[in-house]
């Protein structure tokens, strides 16, 4: 809407970059519609809105997918936070449900220092995540962690392996 504005694009040509714009789903749904029925880009907008943004069901699913974010190992809070910002906009939460997600979503150390500080808002959270993941440095890194982690299961891995086999080599096979 903003490109179309900046470059005095008519009503059809904000149309004619609607359509292009529209990826997968919302493509495949464009293709469906009867073209005399979307004459207009507010029609487009309307249909779109009520197809994709407002329906209840869209609104239960992109609420459900942001409490199933996680934070990836190497993801910043600072990428995290905006990228649930983004995924919030279009779910009617308060900050406080907003707050719980994020918590909830960000790797175990970084939620446990929010939830020992008692973070009130989601500013205050946001700060104490961006101080902690600064200090991650100062402690052993998550690949230290997981690489330590793999070394453990790697031996026991290997010792069941050897039991296993020993158990088979006194098998006798007799035909």
């Amino acid at each position: 809407d903003r490109y179309a504005s900046y470059k005095n694009f008519s009503d059809a040509q904000k149309l004619q970059l609607f359509k292009v714009l529209l990826r997968d789903i919302a493509a495949d749904w464009w293709d469906g519609l009867d073209p005399s029925t979307v004459d207009t880009i507010a029609k487009a907008k309307d249909l779109f809105t009520k197809r994709f943004i407002t329906n209840e069901l869209m609104k239960w699913k992109k609420a459900t997918e942001l409490f199933e974010l996680v934070q990836g190992p190497s993801e910043s809070v600072d990428d995290f936070v905006a990228k649930m910002k983004k995924r919030a906009k279009s779910v009617p939460l308060t900050d406080d449900v907003l707050r719980f997600a994020l918590v909830k979503s960000l790797r175990p150390h970084i939620r446990k220092h929010i939830i020992e500080n008692n973070c009130q808002n989601l500013e205050e959270a946001f700060t104490h995540a961006r101080a902690v993941e600064l200090t991650e440095p100062l402690q052993a890194s998550s690949v230290d962690k997981l690489a330590e982690e793999m070394r453990a299961n790697h031996k026991l891995f290997e010792a069941e392996l050897r039991k296993i086999s020993d158990r088979f080599a006194s098998v006798s096979v007799t035909a």
